[in-house]
């Protein structure tokens, strides 16, 4: 029983350091939307990648073509080395998503690595590769005569974040980034959709016991997937990425897939 035991568990560890960190897997939602019926978004999230890993980022980057977004939003975490100032890799991260030149853009928020180094730096990288990046601000687009406005908060972990000011002048229909998903219940019912990341959905969810470490004031109610509270409707994805702990288990890796349709 001892030896047998001994099996499952090198198997799993196995699985999840080497095998499931590794996988790229794409999740589809569907987001009854009249004005939006047709439009795609593609939501990213913690990437936490790190130098000499461009197999990793060429390969994200070709998946998402593949889904062919009409816009692409990207959640923040784009590098893991907090401690070295060379901010190389969120150029090439930033460089790579935004060559994608969906039909209406490319929208980013930063995180809270971003905060961890020379925050300036990195804002002059999205500006440089044509990536619009959100701060308590939105950007209202055209799409068929209709409206849609992206809304992207600042990182709660290191600042006060301005919904008020983020919110300021939007029209229907409404977008909001959010590197954490903690500020759900301060967002106001007018935004339609809400897309956060951070948690990484716990990297790790063992079936019957759930997920033991999730980063969020909330524990796992907000650790990931779907979630609608009082009207509102949320999005948190598992992200790319690996932090503290390079596993995952029963947590995959995604890329985020919104289609809105008519009902």
């Amino acid at each position: 029983m001892k030896k047998i035991f001994g099996i499952i568990l090198i198997v799993l560890l196995f699985w999840s350091i080497l095998i499931e960190p590794n996988l790229l897997t794409v999740k589809k939602y569907k987001i009854v939307n009249q004005d939006l019926s047709g439009f795609r978004i593609i939501f990213v999230s913690d990437f936490h990648l790190k130098s000499g890993v461009s197999h990793r980022l060429d390969r994200l980057v070709a998946k998402i073509k593949e889904q062919k977004p009409d816009i692409l939003l990207l959640g923040g975490d784009f590098f893991e080395d907090t401690q070295n100032e060379d901010i190389s890799v969120i150029d090439s991260v930033i460089a790579s998503l935004g060559s994608l030149k969906p039909t209406y853009g490319v929208f980013a928020v930063l995180g809270n690595h971003e905060w961890l180094v020379s925050r300036n730096k990195a804002k002059n990288l999205f500006k440089k590769h044509g990536v619009v990046l959100l701060s308590d601000e939105n950007k209202c687009l055209s799409i068929s005569n209709k409206k849609l406005c992206v809304v992207g908060l600042e990182d709660i972990l290191f600042q006060n974040v301005d919904i008020s000011k983020a919110m300021r002048g939007v029209e229907k229909t409404v977008i909001l980034l959010s590197h954490s998903p903690d500020v759900f219940g301060d967002i106001p019912n007018n935004v339609d959709l809400v897309l956060a990341g951070h948690t990484h959905g716990g990297q790790v969810n063992i079936p019957f016991v759930g997920r033991p470490i999730v980063p969020s004031a909330f524990g796992d109610k907000y650790a990931y997937g779907l979630i609608e509270e009082d009207g509102k409707k949320m999005i948190v994805t598992s992200g790319i990425g690996t932090s503290i702990l390079p596993i995952r288990f029963n947590c995959p890796p995604e890329i985020v897939v919104v289609d809105f349709c008519k009902e």
